[in-house]
């Protein structure tokens, strides 16, 4: 499983304090050489024999027990019994000194069917007597693990004692102590480069296995601490493959263990295995690789439901997703015209049903944003709590209210006085809030909108016209209404209606009255044949194209009208109109000429004659054949009537004095008392007393 292509040499020296039997000097320490082959990182010793320690040493057998002991206790590797193990090689006549060590090695791990076979030896010091050149003041004891597989060593372990003539020779306790000492730093260099795996201690007990939202879970039923002291989840993408830690290795300390390995990839299968680790940092040998696959996308929503004829607005619903993993859902919505769906809200409820779709509309606005009559497509995607979305549901459309029906039964009320009552049928759409009512004098228009009846109840309506535009008499208008809803949407146009105004009442006819009289006028006129007429109303001027005053107002019913105090001789123009209950104020009659009786013309041709204790007045007689009389009149200071005659002459004879001017004037008066102006002044002088002067 792990793969290395350097050799590893490592040196240590210990300084290893040795009992004073031992060892005369303090400064004389042994030296530890291990030398460890990367291959021993991947190697598995299913099992391991310690062979003879060879040498000559006398205690060699001894320190054989020793070091099978102590490594034994580590759990790295195991270890046949050394009398099983002298058994098998005694019961296989094997002689190791028949072949070279290799190939000896090999054949015995063969014959002991190990995979690891240790060799061991223990050479004294040499002589510079024997040898010169090998001189060697050390005892050496030699280690070595064989690979069978391989056929070469794994692992080699040299440890020099050192010696001197002055020094008695090392003891078995100074042998056992250095022992102790190198399979403590055996142990602890094949730990750090990673030859960690021990058939040793017992793999994992794996109480469940569970993938889930871009994570796994594998439970572990802990063993005793004595026996593991943590876990460490290890992952591949295939069995082949090699194996990965995921994260840091657990302590074993909760009853059970989950180990987890996260942000991983959706639906997909990972491989793991599990080891454990004493407190020495061997670990078990890995387990079985199993296979764990994450979740994939939740569950789609099954069935969602789409509701037309809403106001610029949707409302969806939808099957709540039974997948326990899904924590809400993401709406899309597109038109027909559209091309890819386009996502309009989230919802982070997985209990949430429905949606109310409102286009663009904010919060705080009553109504939605979708357009008029217009279909939507929606679908809907299910999501977990690290967003990934379900395939889609099925899609769904849903067509939005339009623009309300054009109202119905129009109808306008013919032949009422400046106005027309119009009524409809009531829209029976909640939404509707009005309507929007048209006018035109011709059935093809234009048309202007002249109101807003407010109130989807509403039915009925006048139009009156507005202030400075009022409805014109016996005048026909046309009639159109469009429904108008809460988002101001009009409905098509109803059927047009029309209706005509009623008409004013017709020219009054009057009748032929008789002239000059005498400071008056008579009017008379026939009855008009409206058969609600209320009133005349009788105008006078004095040209007749100027009659603008009113002089009467005559009640239905009478048909005559004398205007009084009128001028002598003057020509009036009269004009009549009929005046209904609703107030229309008919057409005008033809105009009426009216002449007063014109007063006498003055008398003409006064003459004043003197006679004794007399005047004589005279003058030509009037032309008008109804004068009755006439007054003569002195003028003076104040001017005063002095008699009356019903001739062309008066004979003054009051207290005539003489040498005196007079001076007069006569006045003629008709039979209606009509007087004429004054006639010229005549003046007389009577003589003087006595005579002429």
């Amino acid at each position: 499983m792990f793969k290395g292509i350097c050799l590893i040499t490592l040196t240590l020296l210990l300084h290893v304090f040795y009992p004073a039997h031992a060892l005369a000097e303090p400064d004389l320490k042994p030296t530890i050489d291990i030398t460890i082959q990367p291959a021993a990182k991947s190697a598995l010793f299913h099992k391991v024999a310690i062979l003879p320690f060879t040498g000559s040493y006398p205690a060699r057998q001894e320190l054989r027990s020793f070091f099978h002991t102590r490594l034994d206790q580590t759990n790295k590797y195991p270890l046949m019994a050394t009398s099983q193990t002298d058994f098998l090689l005694d019961k296989a006549g094997d002689n190791t000194t028949k072949k070279s060590v290799q190939l000896s090695v090999v054949e015995t791990g063969k014959k002991l069917q190990s995979r690891g076979i240790i060799t061991g030896s223990i050479s004294p010091p040499r002589s510079s007597s024997e040898n010169k050149a090998a001189a060697d003041n050390h005892y050496r004891i030699l280690i070595t693990l064989w690979d069978i597989q391989t056929a070469k060593p794994a692992w080699k372990v040299t440890i020099k004692i050192p010696y001197t003539a002055d020094t008695p020779p090392p003891d078995n306790a100074a042998f056992t102590d250095a022992l102790e000492q190198a399979t403590e730093l055996l142990l602890d260099r094949l730990v750090r480069m990673g030859a960690i795996y021990t058939p040793g201690i017992p793999a994992p007990i794996v109480a469940s296995k569970q993938g889930d939202i871009r994570k796994i879970q594998v439970v572990i039923q802990p063993a005793p601490q004595s026996i593991h002291t943590r876990y460490q989840l290890l992952r591949a993408k295939a069995a082949t493959d090699i194996f990965s830690p995921v994260g840091q290795p657990s302590p074993n300390n909760t009853s059970p263990l989950i180990l987890e390995d996260e942000n991983l990839e959706d639906a997909s299968t990972y491989w793991y295995t599990v080891i454990g680790y004493n407190n020495d940092g061997l670990a078990s040998i890995p387990g079985q690789p199993f296979p764990i696959t994450t979740k994939g996308k939740p569950q789609a929503v099954p069935e969602v439901k789409a509701t037309g004829n809403g106001l610029r607005q949707v409302p969806l619903s939808w099957e709540r997703a039974q997948d326990l993993d899904v924590t809400g859902y993401v709406i899309y919505r597109k038109t027909k015209e559209a091309e890819t769906f386009t996502k309009i809200a989230a919802i982070d409820d997985r209990d949430r049903q429905s949606y109310l779709d409102r286009g663009s509309a904010n919060s705080y606005e009553r109504y939605g944003k979708l357009a008029d009559n217009t279909e939507y497509f929606y679908m809907i995607r299910s999501r977990n709590k690290v967003k990934v979305e379900s395939e889609d549901s099925p899609v769904v459309s849903a067509v939005t209210k339009g623009a309300p029906a054009p109202p119905s039964q129009l109808t306008a009320i013919d032949n009422q006085p400046r106005r027309v009552s119009l009524s409809w049928k009531e829209d029976s759409d909640p939404h509707t809030r009005g309507y929007a009512l048209f006018r035109a004098t011709n059935t093809n228009g234009p048309f202007s909108q002249i109101d807003f009846i407010d109130g989807r109840q509403s039915k009925e309506t006048v139009d009156q016209g507005s202030f400075g535009s009022p409805l014109q008499d016996n005048t026909r208008y046309y009639y159109k209404l469009q429904a108008v809803n809460v988002v101001d949407n009009h409905s098509q146009d109803s059927k047009i209606a029309a209706a005509t105004t009623k008409p004013v009442p017709k020219a009054v006819k009057a009748l032929a009255l008789s002239q000059n009289l005498v400071k008056k006028a008579e009017i008379g006129w026939q009855p008009n044949p409206e058969k609600d007429i209320y009133q005349y109303e009788i105008f006078r001027g004095n040209q007749a194209d100027n009659i603008s005053k009113k002089v009467a107002t005559i009640p239905a019913g009478r048909y005559k009208f004398t205007d009084t105090g009128l001028a002598d001789g003057r020509t009036y123009w009269y004009a009549i109109r009929a005046i209904d209950r609703d107030s229309l104020k008919g057409t005008f009659s033809a105009p009426i000429k009216k002449t007063t009786k014109p007063r006498p013309a003055p008398p003409t041709s006064l003459q004043a004659s003197a006679n004794g204790q007399s005047i004589l007045l005279t003058w030509d007689k009037n032309s008008e054949p109804d004068i009755v009389y006439y007054k003569v009149m002195t003028v003076g200071f104040l001017d005063k009537e002095i008699g009356r005659t019903f001739t062309n002459r008066f004979l003054f004879r009051q207290d005539i004095q003489a040498d005196r001017e007079y001076r007069f004037q006569i006045v003629a008066v008709d039979k209606d008392e009509l007087e004429s102006g004054n006639s010229t002044i005549v003046s007389i002088r009577t003589p003087p007393v006595g005579g002429e002067k």
